[in-house]
């Protein structure tokens, strides 16, 4: 799979048309100049919405009315045009010109491993940052997962604006009970389908972890959830029901457990690398675990996806830097990599970019 043209109008500050080399894509460039929106516009082609927002109205460049993002995309030996057209009000999603109107017809044209500079701190950052990994990873493969997960948020929004109520006085503690039965049960789909791509994850990114910071220490994660004591759907649903009725008896505006509280603990040669790992070795682990999902989309759908790595070079030392460029250089990856400034080791990108105040110029030779 390879994204091989790009066509972006007023979309952010980007207008550009570009056609891409078929594995290590440089963008270089000072900070401001649009690097990130291009790898965001990228992200709009693959999943029809943006990792920033989804509201459509905030892509519009200052003054456009509408905009669009266009690319030719090679996957199985076919080639395919999608085009996301939108304006303050709508979006429109074609393939081949044919308007698309379900994820799940549009999610297999383009997929992608999106890595951001946050990423870099997933082993020691706060808990959300792991947990909106997970639901990017999983969402950007998994279609139910992304209903259960858009399911889950609307129920807890819900909940809370009643907890709200209960707390002014305004409603009674008992109408939680049917928020919190399907809380449960979606909320316990949510948590195994996260425990599960854990499990299948683990291999893969210890394999890369050795390969970006030549140690051979163990590597393994931990789910920590009330999903990793309880192995069924109906087992862990049940549990999750009765600690929420245990709240609303005892203290119903506590907190509530549940996938939105979850977190994962990364472990390193036996010890929790959050508290025991070096930097370098946060920095190679975090970049493992996102080479890691590469290798299992790769493995559930056939043909590995379009790695999307905004400014991952910076934080590395002078040995990582170079395990990563060697890493990217053994595989039939489709990359796009931003930096402000091109280290030396990544010198046989197959194309070159400048980015400058949303444009894109191949350097060529």
């Amino acid at each position: 799979m390879r994204l091989e043209l790009l066509e972006v109008r007023g979309f952010r500050n980007l207008d550009l048309t570009a056609r891409f080399a078929p594995r290590l894509n440089a963008i270089v460039g000072p900070n401001g100049q649009g690097k990130t929106n291009l790898l965001e516009a990228i992200g709009v082609l693959a999943w029809g919405t943006s990792f920033r927002t989804h509201r459509h109205r905030e892509w519009l460049r200052w003054g456009a009315r509408e905009g669009r993002i266009a690319g030719e995309v090679v996957r199985d030996g076919l080639r395919t045009t999608l085009e996301v057209r939108f304006n303050a009000r709508e979006k429109v999603l074609r393939a081949d010109g044919n308007a698309i109107r379900r994820r799940v017809d549009w999610f297999p044209h383009l997929r992608v491993v999106l890595f951001l500079p946050e990423d870099i701190h997933l082993v020691d950052g706060a808990p959300d940052l792991r947990r909106r990994f997970l639901d990017r990873a999983l969402g950007s493969a998994d279609v139910r997962y992304l209903y259960l997960l858009g399911r889950y948020n609307t129920i807890w929004k819900q909940r809370s604006v009643l907890r709200q109520r209960i707390a002014a006085g305004q409603a009674d503690v008992q109408e939680l009970e049917p928020w919190d039965d399907q809380l449960a049960r979606v909320g316990a789909e949510v948590a195994l389908r996260r425990r599960e791509f854990l499990r299948e994850l683990e291999p893969s990114t210890r394999r890369f972890y050795r390969e970006l910071s030549g140690e051979e220490e163990g590597i393994f994660f931990a789910y920590a959830s009330l999903a990793e004591r309880h192995t069924t759907w109906e087992e862990l649903a049940a549990v999750l029901a009765e600690e929420l009725r245990r709240l609303r008896r005892e203290s119903p505006l506590g907190p509530v457990p549940g996938p939105h509280r979850d977190d994962v603990k990364f472990y390193l040669g036996g010890r929790e690398a959050r508290l025991h790992a070096s930097q370098g070795q946060k920095h190679s682990y975090a970049l493992a675990l996102a080479f890691g999902v590469a290798e299992w989309f790769a493995s559930r759908f056939g043909e590995p996806p379009v790695l999307l790595l905004d400014d991952v070079v910076g934080p590395l030392d002078g040995s990582r830097r170079a395990a990563l460029a060697e890493l990217l250089r053994r595989r039939e990856w489709q990359v796009f990599l931003t930096a402000t400034e091109l280290a030396a080791d990544f010198g046989t990108s197959d194309r070159l970019f400048r980015m400058w105040a949303g444009t894109l110029t191949p350097e060529e030779g």
